[in-house]
């Protein structure tokens, strides 16, 4: 062996130091040419606390020297040894193991992003327990309130474990008025780091059980959920990814009815100039108006049946489809034009108003492929069930009602015949493989197509809200929805915060260069349950209580990395992790 092991001593050894830790080696060297020469080391562990002179063997150490297994050393600062006869006297301790690694990640995004300096704003101490319940329902999305006492029991958070009883009484807490100061600051924040700050706004459903709410009604359910629902709508920063306002509303509310509540929001946020990015669930023309009405640059899809394009569409859309190379967009593999459209409405403030719109067509033609092979699928159906309608017929057999397809594309003609509807096919040929955007700002095809699929963003929030944050179904009493929609919101905001951290990292070239590892590739989930493994040893006996954090896995460090917060290592005490 190239040490020495003692009954009560472990040297000679080596300190190495790093920015947040410092590790123990031990060396074996050689003499060549008369000089001592290093030709191999070994980590032994690493310094937890070097006034007490905490220490912690690694693992791979431990694996290969069993034998040290089991002993509490202590680093002799003075002398260099681990040793445990001289070892401080610390009183009586007590370990505990708590989960802190994804916790940290959050909490840490959110101190960067200010959301925990606009929580203590306007909530002051009762921050610590809302933001510990969004990262519960963020970490845990498939567990309820219920449970949240004995996990958090177990987890590394701000707030104290609650049980269900009071986190209803914190939710009741939350009044309406706080949560709008909330949303303020969150909106005031974006529009001073983005500029222009690019918003998109959309909607979805939240079944619910409840008999007693009354926003929960029956309507249109975008998953065709049986059940009655309520209609979340979220306002997404695309620069940002993170949703900074929402709204809950009746549940038989349409899309095209959702505009106004969302200005009335906005209306009281000071901001100077509001770009939208709509989809064409908003295609109408009181939405069209609305918009120019609020002063709003916008960019909104529109159906290949909007009478806002009819014109331009009958004027380009044969030449658009010759390709014109110089219309090429290879980011998006389509071919792109801006035309000039007018349109003029009245209003009861400013009479006769005459507006001048971009229309932007695209034309793709994988999307036209895959259009017209659907539709000969379809029409190769209608046949087939036609002939099927007559052989019953000839039979007196009970034909039944025709289906949706059926009665789309074909009409009944004389004695009982069924014709193709040839209008309406030639319309379905035409379209195929076109869509459109109108934007009152942008005039470039390829900007305008560029900003509206940055609102992708808005979908995977939907997404993260019901699959990963614990908002599908609404369990909760009519007198703390509110809040408890809120929280949920607050867990989707650092989520899609990580998320966006995570994608823009991986897309610069600068870690490409410098080939960091485990790249998590669309892989979120994963990144925060292993991360959740990360843990710290809680030492009670010390005054204050110290933690002490686990060592990290190579792919550990790199999730860190991406998500461009610093490694969790060393020693720390609670009030440096959430006095912050």
């Amino acid at each position: 062996m190239f040490f020495q092991t003692l009954s009560n001593e472990l040297h000679p050894l080596l300190v190495q130091k790093t920015k947040n830790a410092s590790y123990v080696l031990r060396c074996k060297n050689k003499w060549v040419d008369g000089v001592s020469k290093r030709i191999s080391s070994e980590t032994v562990g690493r310094i937890l606390d070097e006034s007490t002179g905490a220490f912690e063997f690694s693992e791979k150490f431990l694996n290969k020297n069993p034998q040290f297994r089991g002993l509490n050393l202590y680093w002799d600062k003075e002398h260099c040894i681990l040793t445990y006869r001289d070892a401080p006297d610390l009183g009586p301790t007590t370990q505990s193991r708590l989960n802190a690694g994804a916790s940290y990640l959050f909490l840490e995004i959110a101190e960067q992003a200010g959301i925990l300096e606009d929580l203590k704003t306007v909530w002051g101490e009762k921050a610590a327990d809302i933001i510990s319940l969004a990262i519960y329902f963020l970490v845990h999305p498939h567990l309820n309130i219920d449970s949240y006492f004995h996990t958090a029991e177990r987890t590394l958070l701000p707030g104290q474990p609650l049980s269900a009883k009071r986190c209803t009484e914190l939710f009741e807490s939350i009044t309406f008025d706080e949560r709008n100061q909330y949303l303020k600051l969150r909106a005031a924040r974006s529009s001073e780091t983005n500029n222009p700050n690019y918003w998109a706004y959309d909607t979805t459903s939240i079944s619910s059980y409840s008999e007693t709410i009354p926003l929960v009604k029956y309507g249109f359910n975008k998953e065709h959920d049986p059940l009655p629902q309520m209609v979340l709508g979220i306002l997404m920063d695309c620069n940002t990814g993170e949703p900074i306002d929402y709204q809950l509303l009746n549940g038989a509310t349409a899309d095209v009815s959702t505009l106004k509540k969302l200005f009335l929001d906005l209306s009281n946020i000071d901001v100077d100039t509001i770009n939208l990015i709509l989809d064409r669930g908003f295609d109408s023309f009181e939405n069209l108006k609305l918009l120019y009405l609020q002063h709003t640059n916008f960019i909104l899809a529109v159906k290949s049946n909007s009478t806002i394009i009819a014109d331009t569409f009958k004027a380009n859309w044969k030449t658009l489809k010759a390709r014109n190379p110089l219309e090429y967009i290879p980011e998006y593999e389509c071919f792109g034009r801006a035309c000039k459209a007018n349109y003029n409405f009245q209003s009861k403030e400013l009479g006769q108003i005459d507006s001048e719109v971009y229309v932007h067509m695209f034309y793709s033609p994988d999307k036209a492929g895959s259009e017209l092979h659907r539709d000969d699928l379809i029409l190769h159906g209608c046949l087939e069930e036609i002939t099927e309608r007559e052989r019953k017929k000839r039979m007196n057999k009970k034909l039944g009602d025709p289906s949706t397809s059926l009665k789309a594309y074909f009409r009944r003609a004389e004695k009982g015949k069924w014709e193709l509807k040839s209008e309406e096919w030639l319309s379905i040929q035409q379209n195929s493989g076109l869509f459109y955007l109108v934007s009152n700002s942008i005039s470039s095809p390829r900007e305008c197509l560029f900003k509206y699929r940055s609102r992708d963003v808005a979908e995977k929030g939907f997404n993260n809200f019901k699959e990963r944050c614990a908002g599908r179904r609404a369990r909760c009493q009519e007198r703390s929805l509110h809040a408890k929609i809120f929280v949920i919101y607050l867990a989707v905001s650092l989520r899609m915060m990580l998320r966006h951290r995570v994608n823009q990292t991986t897309e610069e070239e600068y870690l490409r260069t410098e080939k960091i590892r485990n790249i998590p590739d669309n892989s979120v989930p994963e990144m925060i349950d292993d991360l959740n493994y990360v843990g710290v040893t809680k030492c009670m006996g010390t005054s204050p209580v110290k933690y002490f954090w686990d060592q990290l896995t190579p792919k550990q460090r790199d999730y860190y990395k991406f998500a461009r917060v610093p490694l969790p290592e060393g020693t720390f005490v609670l009030d440096s992790f959430i006095s912050r």
